[in-house]
């Protein structure tokens, strides 16, 4: 479900790309006369997190303009952890007890696991919740889709939390979090199998997952040394993910390449940021035919093969985010042996090549071509024509 493109504010355009082994942005978000910072969840243009202030801790919805408070009627904390349209989910403290809650913006609702004092709400996918419950001796993650429990203990953990989810279509999904059992150590969990996979960090240090999108973990871990580290984890690669000059840093949620958490300077002060991934882009297969154009030439069409690497399928091409140049809009389309058929204007071209290039043939035109996935993620492949003026053929 995540596979959605968050949309990227203003705020965005002025990244500056001083991330640690990432090409990417930070962007610093913190709320106005707050010595402290927190920003935990993300979805579209909006980020929700609480913050402490002269008269207090307050939870936050941000829109990239507004501040709006999300404090819990008769709270004395309130953390919004998540968001999911216009749905936030997160945890606030009576005197003695924690609650979860979701609030839709009008109306506040509590969502407690039946028969625990305790009960914080982490994330939220597909209308399904994650979080934690207490009871006396221990804390165990759960997930609630709205109608049922379900516990969950991570293997020889004594406490589990319960951090992210992401779900497929219908009810398959995959959580994320970690256990305790004297020390941390993170786990991904398969909703349909059931099954408990330990995830350690680089070297097999510690490492505390927080939140899933694909095959991307975002959390943190300590190597030994001062410090939490950040880091971005795709099942093969170890990417630290660390705040310029920060001594702590802390991705918390990760939607449509953007990420969101808060870091620590080591002055006592803490402060919110956004972290946006560069786009990964498939690099396709593209042969147009003809090999050689002949702008004196009568014909219709201009054929385009487009082969993705085999991971893909062609059938997850979104063919009308298809182009030629930028510009040559698809007329015709088929999927022939895995293999996108597209088909462009010739006459189009011809006049793109002539009026916008200013070509002199002969000689030979590099084309590009690109488009989407039915998720967003983008492709491209280029191919050299020869470009002639030949009357009469």
């Amino acid at each position: 479900m995540k596979s959605r493109k968050s949309a990227v504010w203003v705020l965005l355009v002025v990244l500056a790309a001083a991330g640690t082994g990432l090409a990417g942005g930070w962007v610093p978000i913190d709320a106005p006369g707050a010595s402290l910072t927190y920003l935990y969840g993300t979805d579209g243009s909006n980020v929700v997190g609480d913050y402490v202030d002269g008269s207090g801790w307050h939870g936050f919805l941000y829109d990239g303009t507004n501040w709006t408070p999300v404090d819990f009627p008769g709270s004395y904390l309130t953390a919004p952890f998540d968001i999911e349209g216009g749905r936030i989910v997160g945890t606030y403290n009576g005197w003695t007890e924690a609650h979860g809650f979701q609030y839709d913006g009008t109306t506040w609702g509590t969502i407690d696991f039946p028969g625990a004092p305790q009960t914080s709400i982490f994330g939220i996918d597909g209308g399904h919740i994650v979080g934690c419950y207490g009871l006396p001796g221990a804390y165990h993650g759960f997930l609630y889709d709205g109608i049922d429990w379900t516990s969950l203990d991570a293997p020889g953990a004594s406490t589990t939390y319960a951090q992210g989810i992401d779900m497929d279509a219908g009810t398959s999904g995959i959580i994320v979090g970690f256990g305790q059992t004297g020390l941390d150590y993170g786990w991904l969990y398969d909703i349909d199998t059931k099954a408990f996979t330990p995830i350690y960090g680089p070297g097999g240090v510690l490492a505390q997952p927080f939140d899933i999108e694909g095959n991307n973990i975002i959390g943190s871990y300590r190597d030994g040394g001062a410090g939490d580290h950040g880091f971005l984890y795709d099942g093969t690669t170890w990417t630290t993910l660390d705040y310029p000059g920060a001594i702590n840093t802390f991705p918390m949620r990760i939607r449509g390449g953007l990420i969101v958490g808060y870091y620590d300077p080591g002055d006592g002060s803490a402060h919110g940021f956004l972290y946006e991934l560069e786009a990964r882009v498939i690099e396709a297969g593209v042969d147009i035919d003809p090999d050689t154009f002949n702008l004196d030439s009568k014909g219709n069409w201009v054929t385009c093969y487009i082969d993705l690497p085999e991971e893909y399928d062609a059938k997850d091409i979104d063919v009308d985010s298809v182009s030629l140049e930028g510009l040559l809009e698809v007329q015709q389309s088929d999927i022939q042996d895995g293999v996108l058929m597209v088909k462009f204007d010739r006459e189009d071209l011809a006049a793109y090549l002539e009026i916008v290039l200013g070509v002199v043939p002969p000689v030979d035109v590099e084309l590009v071509v690109t488009g989407n996935l039915t998720d967003g993620t983008p492709f491209e492949g280029k191919d050299t024509i020869r470009v002639i003026d030949e009357g009469g053929k």
